[in-house]
């Protein structure tokens, strides 16, 4: 994914990953750093593997790769839903 803007903005992009076996999964991005601070949040959601969890992504710097990950969700119902945010208001102390 690859996404700019030239003025703060914010978004959820997601994704309901389905037919999965009844077995521990492991989540995991690879991201490359910004050139800014904006705040971006790995998530993982699904009635089966409990509540929200969140990762934050820490800005490391522009191409500075970090991998976000999340180990052992356990699976029950067969789908997982996981996905990403991000506010660059909420650097600039804009009001979402």
């Amino acid at each position: 994914m690859h996404y700019w803007r030239g003025e703060p903005f914010a978004f959820t992009l997601s994704q309901t990953i389905t037919n999965l076996a009844p077995a521990p999964i492991r989540i995991s991005l690879w991201d490359p750093g910004r050139w800014r601070g904006e705040p971006v949040q790995l998530f993982r959601q699904g009635p089966a593997a409990g509540p929200e969890q969140t990762v934050d992504i820490t800005n490391t710097g522009w191409q500075q790769w970090t991998n976000p990950t999340f180990t052992d969700i356990p699976v029950t119902n067969g789908k997982c839903t996981v996905g990403l945010r991000l506010d660059s208001r909420r650097e600039l102390g804009i009001p979402g």
